[in-house]
């Protein structure tokens, strides 16, 4: 219900003051479920640190996500470096019970996985191996070639059977190569990095090659289809592919409103479009992805934050006035829910990085909240020099 209403705002701003209540009650449930192992709590824990990535609540987001990933390692689903997993199902386990442990465990592993690379924050931890159980709906992920699902009661079943299949193979892949980014005493030695860093190249290559038919991106594709090309997904796109991904979005997808899970996507963009100012379309697109976030201020109180920082980033590298600057934060604000967040005394946090050049020298420096705030300090900058200029 939380997760309901926080999507259902973006149509109806008094939904979002329902889904505060149920975020309260569902932390409730949270601390009396917590202490009762079972995949449907696992995979709550995770839908709990889904809804509240979009609410700028970090540690919380850190602390399901963890929690979800300890319980899957308590009943066996994921191995520790004390114990291995428990690779051999409970006696008597359904065909249908086995399913619910199997998308939970790779559910668990797959938001664990995400977590961790999209916020390098100590406190994320990524699971030590892959779920020891079968990928969920694998086999029907193998379509007949050419076959589509063309009837709209087949969105689902293509999600869970097509989508959700491809998504645990790459998350998968990804995990085991985590140490290229994120480099530990348990990282490979210098002198096989290179050879590693080539074969999951090529894993990746492979995934890409063998994916459904049905994940082809075409006219009338299932939204999730859309979201599944984000550029995680497909890192080596090129900027034009995910211009074209975002704008393909924003115009056929309603829920490009709602959902949070392609946001990702507009932090590339952006940030390719600050790099390469040269391109004349840069501004164009740039407006482009700040707008998207204008549609997931109400849902989501975390995307004005982003913006603000997107714009600090465009003030400082860019020749972008100091009032037009303002003028966008103002639109932002305006189609937000200014009246509501006067109930919200937390504070947004957001430590994801947003400056994704300048988080390879100074990490800190390059997350949301920091360079939101640095949003003031560089527009009066900008209109000290815009004076300047006039009077000259």
């Amino acid at each position: 219900m939380y997760l309901g209403c926080q999507m259902y705002s973006a149509f109806d701003k008094s939904a979002i003051q329902s889904a505060e209540m149920f975020c309260h009650e569902a932390e409730v449930l949270w601390e009396t479920e917590q202490s009762h192992d079972s995949y449907m709590t696992m995979a709550s824990a995770v839908v709990l640190s889904l809804c509240l990535i979009g609410h700028g609540k970090d540690h919380a987001v850190h602390s399901y996500a963890k929690d979800a990933l300890s319980m899957g390692t308590r009943l066996g689903l994921f191995e520790s470096e004390e114990e291995p997993a428990n690779k051999k199902p409970p006696e008597k386990m359904s065909q249908d019970d086995m399913t619910v442990r199997c998308h939970a465990a790779w559910g668990v592993f797959n938001w664990n996985v995400l977590v961790s690379m999209f916020y390098r924050q100590p406190e994320s931890e990524c699971p030590v191996a892959s779920p020891a159980l079968p990928i969920p709906g694998d086999e029907a992920a193998k379509t007949v070639p050419g076959q589509f699902p063309e009837d709209g009661h087949l969105v689902h079943e293509a999600l869970l059977g097509n989508t959700f299949p491809a998504l645990c193979h790459f998350w998968r892949i990804t995990s085991g190569a985590r140490w290229i980014y994120y480099p530990d005493e348990d990282c490979p030695p210098d002198k096989f990095k290179m050879a590693i860093a080539e074969h999951k190249f090529r894993e990746l290559i492979a995934w890409a090659e063998g994916l459904s038919r049905r994940l082809v991106r075409r006219e009338r594709s299932p939204h999730h289809v859309a979201v599944f090309h984000s550029p995680d997904a497909a890192f080596a796109a090129s900027v034009n592919q995910l211009k074209t991904l975002i704008v393909e979005y924003r115009t056929n997808y309603m829920a490009s409103a709602y959902s949070i899970l392609w946001h990702s996507g507009l932090i590339y963009l952006a940030n390719a479009m600050l790099q390469d100012t040269s391109d004349p379309e840069w501004r164009l697109y740039f407006l482009l992805c700040i707008y998207g976030y204008e549609g997931l201020c109400r849902p989501y109180r975390i995307s004005e934050l982003i913006a603000q920082g997107l714009l600090s980033m465009t003030l400082r590298d860019t020749n972008m006035s100091g009032s037009e600057a303002r003028k966008i934060m103002k639109d932002l604000k305006e189609s937000g829910l200014d009246y509501v967040k006067k109930n919200m005394e937390e504070e947004v946090r957001a430590t994801f990085m947003l400056d994704l050049t300048l988080a390879l020298s100074d990490p800190v420096g390059a997350t949301v909240e920091n360079l939101a705030k640095e949003f003031d300090t560089f527009a009066v900058f900008q209109e000290f020099l815009d004076q300047n200029k006039m009077e000259m």
